[in-house]
């Protein structure tokens, strides 16, 4: 999108804006477009120039430089001298960011009967605040030099925002396996990347071994990862459920904990005389 930056760019508001040095007027009489141009009259001991100063400019940003200029011609004024026309940037420190944009014009080639358009490009440096504007008519070598300006523009081109991400299909919003991954979905099913689903028999949908835990029901059935079912103990699914139980009092087993006396000692009634 193109914003201009100059106010008053055609001097219909007289000089409002700008900054001037030496001879300069406004003519009411000649013009590229609309009523009035700028008039810049130079004499061999004094400069003629307009300049303006625009801050808020986009850093980074493409800007383009364009005026138009005509050779004045009165009695007092026979010829036109060199033109020197630049957009200088400046940072905080009030120093001017090189290169900026310098347009040199010889006095011979402007015409006296048509306008002539110049135009220059840049890129607004990063650390950039301001950019300055100058049209400066250099002293001529003998006489006075008459020249005419209108039509100044400074547009830089500032970047649009970027468009926010398109919304997710139905099938991503029901399925959103894993956000962003170079492997979900991918083109060629089978890939090691998306593995097909193990079926589960009866007996693991019924028992499974270990609920949730990351390494139940793995497509090897019989590592240690998944021990078997277990009917009869009294925490099914506990990882040690493997493991023997003592049940005191059990068939088939002595209590040894009434065979012993605290001392560690046999009891006198099951010594042998």
């Amino acid at each position: 999108m193109a914003k201009q930056l100059l106010l008053n760019r055609g001097f219909e508001n007289e000089f409002d804006c700008y900054i001037t040095q030496g001879s300069v007027s406004t003519n009411n009489d000649i013009a590229y477009s609309g009523e009035k141009s700028a008039q810049l009259i130079a004499t061999p001991t004094e400069i003629a120039e307009i300049s303006q100063v625009v801050y808020f400019i986009p850093p980074l940003s493409p800007v383009k430089f364009s005026f138009c200029a005509k050779r004045f011609i009165s009695q007092d004024v026979e010829n036109v001298s060199n033109i020197r026309a630049e957009v200088n940037f400046i940072s905080p420190l009030g120093t001017v960011i090189p290169p900026g944009i310098v347009i040199a014009i010889r006095g011979r080639d402007i015409s006296k009967k048509a306008w002539n358009y110049y135009e220059g490009y840049a890129e607004v440096p990063l650390f950039s605040i301001a950019a300055q504007v100058i049209i400066r008519l250099e002293p001529p070598a003998s006489g006075s030099s008459g020249l005419l300006i209108d039509d100044l523009a400074l547009v830089a081109e500032v970047a649009m925002p970027a468009p926010p991400p398109a919304p997710a299909s139905p099938e991503q919003q029901e399925n959103p396996a894993v956000s962003g991954s170079p492997f979900v979905n991918p083109p060629f099913p089978g890939l090691p990347f998306t593995p097909s689903p193990t079926p589960v028999t009866p007996g693991q949908q019924q028992n499974p071994a270990v609920p949730e835990w990351p390494f139940a029901n793995l497509p090897f059935p019989n590592l240690p990862f998944t021990p078997p079912p277990t009917s009869g103990i009294p925490f099914p699914g506990w990882p040690f459920s493997n493991m023997a139980l003592h049940t005191t009092g059990a068939p088939g087993q002595e209590n040894q904990d009434s065979s012993r006396s605290d001392d560690g000692n046999t009891p006198d009634t099951e010594k042998k005389e």
